[in-house]
């Protein structure tokens, strides 16, 4: 095999396994939680600038959990009321996680407390399962002390295990036809809803670059036979004259193109082919995609907006 083809080979073996890299990186984001971070509510004037530090607190906190970590612009309260429901309620805190397109909402409310403290109220909410809720005292003389400590405690919320809860107007797994409001997805009012969006078939892109990565290790099973065949020419090769000697050194030459494109063609398609099949087997089931959809909500309905983060 001459020089350019080989460096052309490697290029191609090298650029699939590149591509795996990107694609890899997406697929672990996508199984991580994805949290968003409300603005702190309230007010303690005993403690200044507490409610943008309290804000950061929960940010970094969350961090240490999930990449996936965002702030929103708008507080809970007026995020509630665009969605159409009461922020007390655990149904508003999911259809507000479901209208971000977050799996969990972490936030704080401050409101005055002893003298010279603040009480901070941290509330985190997965979407399904009941809300956890802390309250921590945070003092203006060992402000960031206090909330250092807050963040080892909000952490530990996280750890926690919470019992998923059923919504109000679903029917329970084990219930007969026509068990309790809502029944069969409806809402209370028997109204039916729109069927959901089918799912977006899954991407066959990770399969092709495993069948590329199976086919360079065909070709490179085949490069080395041809070397091995060449290898056999050598050992049968006069070496009597100096035109035989330089015939010998070609056949050498050769054969060691042959060996070294076997090499690469093997190695490189046995990398693409086993990240192909990874990336085929993580990114799972369907793929998400964006949706838009009605869910009943207090006084009427709403338009929910869904799809990848």
């Amino acid at each position: 095999m001459k020089p350019a083809a080989l460096a052309c080979l490697v290029a191609v073996v090298t650029g699939l396994a590149l591509l795996a890299v990107p694609g890899a990186r997406a697929a672990a984001q996508t199984l991580e939680a994805r949290i968003m971070v409300m603005p702190t509510e309230g007010d303690a004037p005993e403690v200044a600038r507490l409610s943008d530090a309290t804000t950061e607190a929960l940010r970094a906190t969350a961090a240490r959990f999930t990449t996936q970590v965002a702030v929103a612009t708008a507080a809970l309260a007026d995020t509630a009321v665009i969605v159409g429901c009461d922020p007390a309620e655990l149904a508003c805190l999911d259809a507000v996680a479901a209208a971000l397109n977050v799996d969990r909402l972490l936030f704080a409310r401050l409101s005055p407390g002893e003298p010279g403290a603040a009480r901070v109220e941290v509330t985190l909410s997965s979407r399904e399962h009941a809300a956890i809720h802390a309250t921590y005292v945070v003092r203006a003389a060992s402000r960031d002390a206090d909330l250092a400590a807050m963040q080892d405690g909000v952490a530990g919320l996280f750890e926690q295990e919470v019992e998923p809860v059923t919504p109000p107007d679903a029917s329970p797994p084990d219930a007969g036809p026509g068990a309790g409001p809502g029944a069969g997805g409806a809402p209370p009012d028997g109204t039916p809803l729109p069927p959901p969006p089918p799912p977006r078939a899954r991407a066959r892109w990770p399969l092709w670059l495993a069948a590329g990565g199976v086919g360079a290790v065909a070709v490179g099973g085949v490069m080395w036979a041809l070397a091995a065949r060449k290898q056999g020419e050598i050992d049968d090769a006069p070496a009597g004259t100096a035109r035989e000697l330089e015939a010998l050194a070609d056949l050498e030459a050769s054969a060691r193109w042959r060996a070294g494109a076997g090499n690469v063609l093997v190695i490189g398609g046995a990398v693409a082919a086993a990240a192909g099949a990874g990336l085929y087997w993580l990114r799972g089931g369907a793929e998400r995609g964006p949706s838009v959809g009605a869910a009943p909500v207090a006084g009427g309905a709403a338009l929910t907006l869904g799809g990848a983060w």
